[in-house]
C-alpha cells in the first residue's frame, strides 16, 4: 500500500484555529448532530487525518464548517486537505455550468425526481463556503414590450393557487409529506412553463417570480425534511430566480430564509451577515409585513451572536413595521401576529430574558390559525420542554400531551426532532408516575410518515 502523505494544511488550519484535536472533533461531531449526522469522532480520528487518513463526504464539509466558524473566514473543503481526489461535487458549482437560471433549477428538479438520484441528491452537504452570496443586483432586462397575453396571465393564476394548496398541505400535515409533489409539479409543469431562459415582459417577471416563490418553498419542504444541502440548492437557485425577476423583495426573503437555516445549524456569524444582506437590500423600503419579517430575524441573528442591544433594537423595530403592515393574503405578503411572537420568543430566550421569552411564547401559541397544524405542534412542544426545565411537571406534562395528539399526523423533521427533545426533557422525571407513561407512549408512538 502506498505511504500516506502527512495533512499539512489541516494541521496549519488547526494552529490557526489554536484547537486541539479533540476539540476539532467535539466541533464536528456537534455541527454533524446539528445535520442530523450521528458522529463519534474523537482526538484519534483527527491524528489519522493529521497522519492523511480521508474520510468521505460529507466530513470533510463538516470539518471545513467548524474550522470556518473558529478561525473567522470561509475555508473550503478542498483547504483541509481531506478530501479524496476521486470526490468531485455532486452538484456543480452554482454559475459554473447552467446558462440561466432556468436551465439550473431544471437540472436539480430532474434529479430530485429521479429515483436513482434522489437519495445521494439528498445527502448533499451544506456548503457553509456556498453562504458567500453575490450582492443583490438584479439581472439585466430587455426592454420591455407591450404586454397583454392570456396565457401568461393564467399560468400566474395557476403558480398562485398551487402556491397557496401546497403550503396550506404542508401546515396541515408537514412538509416531507408535500414535498414530493412540489417536486414533480415544478419539474413538469412550472419550471417548463418559464419557455425563456431570461423575462423578458413584466409578465414574464412576475412568472419568475412565482416560480422564485414556488422554489423558495420547495427549499423550506426539504428542510423540514432533514436534507439540508439539498435545501441549500433549492434557496440558492430560489435566489437566482429572483435575481432574474428583477424582485429585490424576494431576493431578500430568501436570504432571510437562510439566516434562519443556518441559525438552524448554528453557524450564527453566517446568519447574521445573511440577515444585514436581506435588511439591506430593501434598505428601508417596502411594506410593513417584509421589513418586520427581515428585521426580527436579525434580531434572534444578533441576540444569538451575543449583540443583544442590537437585538432588541431590531426587535423594537419589527413590531413598528408589523404595526403599519397590511392584511394582504398569501405566504410571500402576509407575516403572521403569531410568527412574529415565536421570533420574539426564540430572540428574548437568547438573550436569556427568560420571563418575556415565555410570554411571546405563550402568545404565539394562542395566535396561531388552526389550519397550521405543524408550527402549533412544534410550538407546544417548545412550551412543554420550557416548563418541564424548570419544575413546573403539570404545565408541562399538559402540553406535552397535547402535542402528542398532533404529532401522529405530522410528516416533519423538525417535529421529529422536537418529539425527541421532548421525550428527554420527561426522562428527567424517572420517579413521576405521570411523566414516566407519557414518555413511554411518546416513545411507541410512530410516525408514519
Amino acid at each position: 500500500m502506498p505511504e500516506r502523505t502527512r495533512n499539512e494544511a489541516l494541521a496549519a488550519l488547526l494552529a490557526e484555529a489554536q484547537w486541539s484535536a479533540a476539540q476539532l472533533a467535539k466541533a464536528v461531531n456537534t455541527l454533524g448532530a446539528a445535520q442530523g449526522l450521528s458522529l463519534r469522532y474523537d482526538r484519534s480520528s483527527v491524528a489519522h487525518w493529521l497522519a492523511g487518513a480521508r474520510p468521505r463526504r460529507p466530513v470533510p464539509d463538516i470539518v471545513a464548517a467548524a474550522l470556518s466558524r473558529r478561525i473567522g473566514r470561509l475555508i473550503s473543503s478542498r483547504a483541509t486537505g481531506m478530501l479524496q481526489s476521486s470526490h468531485s461535487t455532486a452538484i456543480p458549482a452554482f454559475g459554473v455550468r447552467w446558462a440561466s437560471p432556468v436551465e439550473q433549477i431544471l437540472d436539480l428538479l430532474r434529479q430530485d425526481g429521479d429515483s436513482n438520484l434522489r437519495i445521494p441528491l439528498s445527502r448533499t452537504p451544506y456548503s457553509v463556503a456556498s453562504l458567500a452570496v453575490l450582492p443583490w443586483s438584479a439581472a439585466e432586462q430587455a426592454p420591455t414590450p407591450v404586454d397583454g397575453d392570456l396565457v401568461t396571465a393564467a399560468q400566474l393564476e395557476t403558480h398562485s393557487d398551487m402556491i397557496a394548496s401546497f403550503t396550506k398541505l404542508a401546515d396541515w400535515h408537514g412538509g416531507r409529506l408535500v414535498r414530493p409533489l412540489v417536486v414533480a409539479h415544478l419539474r413538469d409543469n412550472a419550471v417548463p412553463a418559464l419557455v425563456k431562459p431570461r423575462p423578458a415582459t413584466r409578465m414574464d417577471r412576475e412568472v419568475f417570480t412565482a416560480v422564485a416563490q414556488f422554489v423558495h418553498i420547495l427549499a423550506g419542504m426539504s428542510d423540514d425534511s432533514g436534507h439540508h444541502g439539498l435545501t441549500q440548492l433549492y434557496y440558492l437557485s430560489a435566489l437566482e430566480l429572483a435575481r432574474a425577476a428583477g424582485n429585490a423583495r424576494q431576493f431578500a426573503i430568501g436570504l432571510r430564509a437562510m439566516s434562519t437555516h443556518a441559525l438552524r445549524l448554528r453557524l450564527p456569524r453566517q446568519a447574521l451577515d445573511l440577515a444585514d444582506m436581506a435588511v439591506a437590500v430593501l434598505g428601508g423600503r417596502g411594506d410593513g409585513a417584509a421589513q418586520a419579517f427581515l428585521l426580527s430575524q436579525r434580531a434572534h441573528a444578533h441576540a444569538c451572536a451575543g449583540r443583544f442591544r442590537e437585538a432588541r433594537a431590531d426587535l423594537i423595530a419589527a413590531e413598528r413595521q408589523h404595526d403599519r403592515a397590511s392584511s394582504s393574503a398569501g405566504p410571500f405578503f402576509v407575516y403572521p401576529r403569531a410568527a412574529l411572537n415565536y421570533q420574539r420568543y426564540q430572540t428574548l430566550g437568547a438573550m436569556r430574558e427568560s420571563a418575556e421569552a415565555l410570554s411571546a411564547l405563550h402568545a404565539s401559541a394562542h395566535d396561531r390559525a388552526q389550519t397550521d397544524r405543524r408550527r402549533t405542534a412544534l410550538t407546544l412542544a417548545r412550551l412543554a420542554e420550557v416548563y418541564l426545565a424548570v419544575g413546573r411537571l403539570d404545565e408541562g406534562l399538559r402540553y406535552a400531551r397535547s402535542f402528542l395528539r398532533a404529532y401522529p399526523h405530522m410528516h416533519s423533521a423538525h417535529v421529529d426532532t422536537a418529539r425527541q427533545r421532548l421525550g428527554h426533557a420527561l426522562a428527567r422525571y424517572p420517579s413521576e408516575p405521570q411523566a414516566r407513561a407519557l414518555a413511554e407512549q411518546m416513545s411507541s408512538t410512530r410516525n408514519p410518515g
